[in-house]
């Protein structure tokens, strides 16, 4: 059996060195696939129509390993290899790692503009370029989106990429209906919805422009005290919001508490203060930062769960004209019956962490699959367990 020739890659498949091992992209996969030093011999070595006899040989020399171990070792990794459909004739299947969020229900339904004025009630807003003209029926909700917003409120842009319009349903009072770029997306809904709605219709699409300039997003929280630029990359339940939001009650500035923005040359980091959402499970472990939390409006998002919106003044949030340079990536996880813990976390890790939030409305391309790589290699990486926010705190200023 160790006579029969190796099998080959997938020819799709681009190598990246990374670390003292290496990294795998396949073109259209959300995914990396970070090999140790023997898994990336074995690598590339597929290409060169050797025997599994003579890799074994050169393996067991070159690691001074028993020959019997490194057969084992190789059998495990080609499994691997053909488990992830990496070889030839194989093809990898997209992990599950996105969460579609179906709001743009458009029912085809055009805006009727004899029934509704542009003229009064309008805010403009802009983030890297992408601008959002929103208009109202009212002077009180006019209002309360500038307070939410005041960062990407602008005066005047001369290229508007979208659209909003929030109309007064004709079926029933105290209800809106939500049309984006003069179609239809939502209908009867309340008031308490409309700044979540708005939310996620301007950012879904910033998003997928911001995507197109040369950007690489992830969801991740990112903030900065003195000399330290910290992202906190992670999914929904990990407590990532709920720890941005109590470190910016303690002197950190924030970027984002939601959607990390890097550029793919420099790595640096840009400022995109998307107004801060808590959920109702976050209300009392926020009371000690944010005393006059039961006093805030409670609000719903699109699947009606309670929120409440920390509004944050200009000067604690990352200011548009800089960026910054990460110091350390912290993957965090919440978990009420640990003990609070920071510890160095292996790089490879790291990356498949990092991967996973990847939040880039497009396909991955191999110079994201190269950022990212560059990115982890160059950052202490760290992971964060914690069941205190305050502990938690004080371990990430011990970095």
């Amino acid at each position: 059996m160790l006579s029969k020739a190796l099998p080959r890659p997938a020819a799709e498949i681009s190598f990246i060195p990374f670390g003292d091992g290496g990294t795998l992209f396949y073109p259209g996969i959300q995914r990396l696939w970070a090999l140790n030093h023997l898994a990336t011999y074995i690598w590339l070595h597929l290409d060169e129509n050797v025997s599994k006899a003579t890799l074994v040989t050169e393996l067991a020399e070159k690691f001074s390993i028993n020959p019997k171990v490194i057969e084992h070792d190789l059998t495990q990794i080609l499994d691997h290899f053909k488990h992830e459909g990496l070889l030839e004739g194989l093809h990898p299947t997209q992990p599950d790692t996105t969460k579609e969020i179906d709001f743009l229900l458009s029912n085809g339904e055009p805006l009727n503009h004899q029934k509704y004025s542009e003229a009064e009630y309008i805010c403009l807003i802009e983030v890297n370029g992408f601008s959002c003209q929103i208009y109202f029926p009212d002077k009180i909700l006019l209002s309360k989106f500038k307070r939410l917003y005041h960062y990407f409120i602008i005066d005047d842009y001369e290229n508007i990429k979208q659209k909003i319009f929030i109309v007064s349903s004709e079926l029933k009072n105290d209800r809106f209906d939500i049309y984006l770029n003069e179609q239809c997306v939502h209908k009867n809904i309340s008031v308490s919805q409309i700044d979540s709605i708005i939310h996620f219709i301007f950012f879904f699409h910033c998003t997928k422009y911001l995507s197109t300039k040369g950007k690489i997003m992830f969801h991740a929280a990112a903030l900065q005290k003195g000399g330290k630029t910290i992202v906190l990359p992670a999914n929904s339940g990990s407590g990532k919001s709920t720890l941005a939001v109590a470190l910016s009650a303690c002197g950190w500035r924030c970027f984002t508490d939601e959607l990390a923005v890097f550029d793919l040359e420099d790595l640096s980091l840009t400022p995109l203060p998307i107004p801060m959402r808590i959920r109702r499970g976050s209300f009392t472990p926020l009371l000690p930062f944010y005393p006059n939390i039961p006093e805030m409006p409670i609000f719903q998002d699109l699947y009606e769960n309670q929120i409440r919106w920390i509004i944050l003044p200009k000067e604690q949030l990352g200011e548009k004209t800089t960026s910054a340079q990460v110091t350390s990536l912290i993957f965090p996880f919440y978990n009420e019956k640990v003990t609070t813990e920071l510890v160095p976390l292996d790089k490879s890790i790291a990356l498949e962490r990092l991967t996973i939030t990847g939040s880039s409305e497009r396909e991955m391309t191999l110079d994201d699959a190269k950022a990212m790589v560059r990115l982890v290699e160059q950052t202490p990486c760290y992971e964060l367990t914690f069941s205190d926010l305050q502990e938690a705190i004080t371990a990430i200023e011990s970095i």
